[in-house]
């Protein structure tokens, strides 16, 4: 899949369908992440970064997540890293690493 991010939505494309289309995401807002600045996706997750935040959304579950900066990260995300068991938040104070559930969200 591909995803798309803009301060408005984000966008999910599936390059398999032979015609183009596009499934609008509705579990992100783009209030929630600020003005957007990276998007991460995995099997199990999909993560909008923004100057407000990050958004996790479980592929499987369909489960959201928010993160807010400066309450539950120091500042805004400027990139992600999602590994298996960890994620990773880059933001001006530094790196933040945060341990994954089962279902690909933070704990």
């Amino acid at each position: 899949v591909l995803i798309v991010a803009t301060n408005d939505g984000v966008l999910q494309l599936d390059p398999r369908d032979e015609v183009s289309t596009s499934r609008r995401l509705a579990p992100f807002d783009g209030q929630l992440a600020g003005e957007v600045t990276r998007v991460a996706v995995d099997a199990h997750t999909i993560a909008v970064a923004g100057s407000d935040g990050v958004v996790l959304l479980s592929r499987r579950t369909g489960a959201r997540q928010v993160l807010r900066a400066p309450i539950d990260l120091p500042g805004p995300v400027f990139d992600v890293l999602l590994q298996r068991d960890f994620a990773f938040f880059a933001t001006a104070s530094g790196l933040l690493r945060v341990r994954r559930s089962v279902d690909g969200l933070v704990l």
